[in-house]
């Protein structure tokens, strides 16, 4: 990490304040006590709550004996209690699988603080046959949802993409079988929408997409999923949405678990993963190691006709050729344990890919290529010491990507030319509990982008280095209350956040002809959420929201070099939208049957919008459009029969994505490729070794121009999987899973003149030892 503060002590660009100065303010905000403990004693008593092998027992209870006084230990173990009277005290702790202890006698002296540390031991018994009824915890965030670890082995899916595509507002965007795959959220673009690996930006600064293609699901630990714009939390970026995927580990885990899996499918495709956790015998450090590797000729026939005014008809058919990947990526993934108060989580990514770049259909090229290496580094300290955790996040992250064609013919379209993008990511997060249910998060982040461009071919048309830092100072208060005795509202929820940020982009000059070129933008991003819910028998949860979001131009769109097909628009202004959502959800269990359903609305204005569109001498060139509205609606219903034997799914999104420019022939068209209409049914059969699933997903036309006159038909894919888990023993288990994507082999394009393969079929073995 010394690469990173020897660059982050570089001169600051102009008109930045380095967050370095803004520390303070949150030192400040975990000094400053609650508002009950005014004309209290300052005394307190905390503890941390071990297993006995020293593992960390969350969510055990604790009481002082002869009082009324209860609290519980947080996900690392801790505990306190605030403003304790002096005196001698005795603690009772209880936590399910454990004996119940009385601790020793605990001294509390005035105004100063006191601390135990308590050792469970396991405790066997018998339990009887009995019926347990959970309540159902509804997310107070509008708009939001998470897939757990135990979602994600449960779903089945092989890849993130996979994870990803069945969950309701989002839109794969692939380019070929294992090729680069985009996420779209809502009528979005792809680089709308912030992708994150554990807090680490994956946004390439040079064109702002994400490929999430190459992160092995296997390390992932939960998705987070924002539906609508989150640059109140995120800052720039975040216009359409998050993604943000965790591979950190939350507690120690203690458990060795080591698992293999090879996979062959359609065009030639092999792929290997090995993960393996805490295969390093330790109190204080749990690790993850992974890695995968794949490769594919890819190689597939197409047949695909445009429909509609402007232009022919004509089928298109062959073979899609140059579509070959080969990659590897290994992971490493921690947690160590430095003190009862300290903690250390970090992770790391080395990954290489090659693959072809086959161009259009219509124009197909078997030379191109581009090698693409991502490093990625970074590590959070975390101090807690219950009310308050203060958290500091560091982060790097590489990417150098090379596009090489040097025997295309013609010459005027023969490129090699390479990007090197450093990412540097500094972030301090206080959060103090001020009061029951109320959370409040203060906190800066710094981070500086920096992108070297070369042509190689054409040295002339290089874009030489830019730089963009952005510096941001948020806040986050949530507050919940519960209503026991106000039925039939259980808890009312309501937050507010809201998030300043600071942008300076600059070019430095290649000759002296030219130039630096520097832009500074300021953005004020807030947002409010309220929400109701009660859980019960029939649960419910009403939830909406209102906010501003932004996204700057990506450093392509303002300065790349002009030439006959192409040219940047240092112009540009930032995009901003103005978001609004409502959900309700309800949850009814009668017996054996557990019903979901669920429906939200939502709204986006945004303007600015950046559309690349020829000028007037044909030259492509992004422009901002003076606005855009995005509406839609999105319906789910779950039915579940029994301990889940049998789940039926279905999701419907409508999504109008309407353009606002002043022009006659655009306004009021919907936005091109994009789907008004994805509708999604899925059943799944689990009995005790076997599992089968089968999901039919219809696609509505896309436009391929803005005046829609032309457009790539609506489709229905059909997917089948079924697996058999033998399990030889407590510890090692086998699984074998059949996979055939696309059965009905149906010709479709997610990109004009981009045809998506037919009918896949695929195999999986995975071992797994250290099975619960």
């Amino acid at each position: 990490m010394w690469r990173y503060f020897l660059a982050a002590t570089e001169r600051p660009l102009r008109g930045i304040t380095p967050p370095w100065l803004l520390l303070f303010v949150l030192l400040l905000a975990g000094a400053i006590p609650a508002p009950q403990s005014l004309a209290l004693s300052n005394s307190r008593l905390s503890g941390v709550v071990l297993s006995e092998d020293g593992a960390v027992v969350p969510e055990a209870e604790i009481s002082i004996a002869g009082t009324a006084l209860k609290t519980v230990s947080n996900t690392r173990g801790y505990f306190a209690f605030e403003h304790v009277p002096p005196g001698n005290y005795q603690l009772e702790i209880s936590s399910p699988g454990f004996e119940t202890v009385n601790s020793p006698t605990v001294e509390v002296h005035p105004d100063l603080p006191a601390t135990i540390q308590i050792h469970l031991e396991r405790e066997s018994y018998y339990l009887g046959k009995f019926n347990v009824r959970a309540k159902r915890e509804f997310k107070s965030i509008a708009g939001m949802s998470v897939v757990t670890r135990k979602e994600i082995e449960a779903d089945g899916a092989a890849s993130i993409p996979e994870l990803l595509e069945n969950q309701e507002g989002l839109f794969l965007q692939k380019s070929g079988p294992q090729g680069r795959t985009q996420v779209r959220i809502r009528g979005s673009r792809p680089e709308q929408v912030l992708v994150l690996l554990d807090g680490q930006k994956l946004n390439n600064t040079a064109d702002g997409q994400a490929d999430l293609s190459g992160i092995p699901l296997e390390m992932v630990e939960r998705v987070e999923i924002y539906r609508g714009g989150a640059s109140a939390r995120f800052g720039p970026d975040a216009l359409a949405g998050v993604i943000n995927i965790i591979t950190r580990p939350q507690t120690l885990l203690k458990k060795i678990r080591v698992e293999g899996q090879s996979r062959f499918a359609s065009w030639d495709t092999e792929e290997y993963r090995l993960t393996a956790r805490d295969i390093i015998p330790s109190d204080r450090l749990s690790l993850k190691l992974g890695g995968h590797w794949r490769r594919t000729a890819g190689n597939y026939d197409f047949s695909y006709r445009p429909e509609g005014s402007g232009g022919t008809d004509t089928v298109h058919s062959g073979t899609r050729i140059n579509n070959a990947i080969r990659g590897h990526d290994i992971f490493l993934t921690g947690l160590y344990r430095i003190s009862r108060y300290l903690a250390l989580d970090f992770s790391g990514q080395l990954s290489s890919t090659r693959q072809g770049l086959p161009d259009r259909a219509t124009r197909q090229n078997q030379f191109a290529h581009s090698r693409e290496n991502h490093y990625l580094a970074g590590t959070s300290l975390i101090f807690q010491s219950l009310p308050t955790e203060i958290k500091l996040d560091l982060n790097y992250s590489r990417y150098d990507q090379r596009f090489i064609d040097t025997t295309s013919e013609p010459v005027a379209i023969r490129f090699n030319t390479r990007f090197e993008n450093d990412i540097y990511t500094a972030r301090l997060t206080g959060r103090r509990t001020l009061w029951t249910g109320s959370q409040l998060d203060l906190g800066t982040e710094h981070r500086r982008d920096r992108l070297h461009h070369d042509d190689i071919f054409r040295p002339s048309m290089s874009i030489g280095q830019t730089r963009r830092l952005n510096t941001g100072l948020f806040a986050v208060w949530e507050q919940k209350i519960p209503l026991k005795d106000f039925l039939p509202i259980g808890t009312i929820a309501c937050e507010a956040a809201g998030r300043y940020d600071i942008s300076v982009t600059e070019r430095d000059s290649l000759s002296a002809g030219e130039t630096p070129e520097s832009r500074k933008s300021e953005n004020f991003s807030p947002h409010f959420g309220l929400g109701i819910s009660q859980s019960g028998i029939l649960s419910y949860a009403i939830r909406g929201s209102y906010g501003h979001s932004y996204r700057l131009p990506e450093l392509n769109a303002l300065f790349w070099k002009g030439d006959v097909r192409a040219a940047g628009n240092p112009n540009l202004r930032p995009e901003k939208s103005e978001h609004s959502q409502i959900e309700a959800e309800i949850n009814l269990k009668l017996g054996l049957f557990d019903i979901t359903g669920g429906m939200e609305y939502f709204h986006s204005h945004v303007v600015d919008l950046i559309i690349w569109q020829p000028n007037f001498q044909g030259v492509w060139q992004p422009q901002n459009l003076a606005a855009a509205q995005i509406t839609g609606r999105s319906d789910r219903v779950t039915l579940a029969l029994g301990k889940d034997i049998l789940k039926c799914r279905f999701q419907n999104g409508l999504t109008t994505a309407l353009n606002r420019v002043a022009d006659p022939n655009q306004y009021g068209r919907q936005l091109v490729f994009f789907p008004h209409y994805i509708t999604t049914l899925g059943i799944d059969f689990k009995y005790r070794l076997l599992s089968l699933s089968y999901n039919i997903r219809w696609v509505d036309e896309v436009f391929v121009n803005n005046a829609n006159t032309r457009s790539y038909p609506a489709y229905r894919l059909d997917d089948f999987g079924a697996a058999l888990t033998v399990k030889i023993n407590h510890r090692w288990q086998v699984l074998t899973r059949l996979e055939v994507d696309n059965i009905r082999d149906v010709d479709y394009v997610l990109m004009p003149h981009y045809p998506m393969p037919g009918r896949l079929w695929g195999g999986n073995i995975e071992v797994k030892y250290g099975v619960e």
